[in-house]
């Protein structure tokens, strides 16, 4: 489920902003499969309510190499691989897999950051009910100013879901 919403809101998203068809083909592409790694993540990592012990960190950051390497032998989908791989890197250059910073990060894999960090925090997962709107938009606007996210973009979404939802 989080999967498709993550590609539905990259899409309305990608909309507002002013994406153009192919962005848009490309972005709901890539929210396709910017999780497909974690099908080889065990299930007591993925599931896990608690804080993750470094070694499962580790484990889990896993995830987007393996999306790209389930990926890499169909050329159709090596556009959105090499951008749903980048969901991960933070504005202030403290994500993963390669520490991009700042513009470093194509554009499409900043909406990607923002929309699945927005759904993880919204949606109900199996040990944990989802959170109310406001409360998820606080955290984005604080995450924002930790330099997770592009401040900028962050403020166009929490528009965007303002306007919207």
């Amino acid at each position: 489920m989080h999967v498709m919403n993550v590609s539905i809101y990259a899409y309305y998203f990608g909309e507002y902003l002013g994406f153009s068809k192919q962005e848009l083909e490309l972005i709901f592409d890539a929210a396709l499969v910017h999780d497909l790694g974690k099908l080889k993540t065990p299930l007591h990592v993925l599931h896990k309510p608690d804080q993750l012990l470094p070694i499962e960190r580790q484990v889990m950051n896993e995830h987007v190499k393996e999306s790209y390497n389930m990926t890499k032998d169909y050329p159709e989908l090596e556009p959105a691989s090499m951008l749903g791989g980048l969901h991960h890197e933070r504005w202030d250059g403290n994500g993963y897999p390669f520490r991009l910073k700042g513009d470093e990060i194509p554009w499409g894999a900043q909406v990607l950051a923002i929309v699945d960090a927005w759904d993880a925090m919204v949606s109900n997962r199996s040990y944990r009910r989802g959170m109310n709107r406001d409360h998820a938009l606080k955290i984005l606007v604080d995450e924002r100013d930790s330099g997770q996210f592009n401040p900028a973009l962050v403020d166009k979404f929490v528009a965007y879901i303002e306007t919207t939802y």
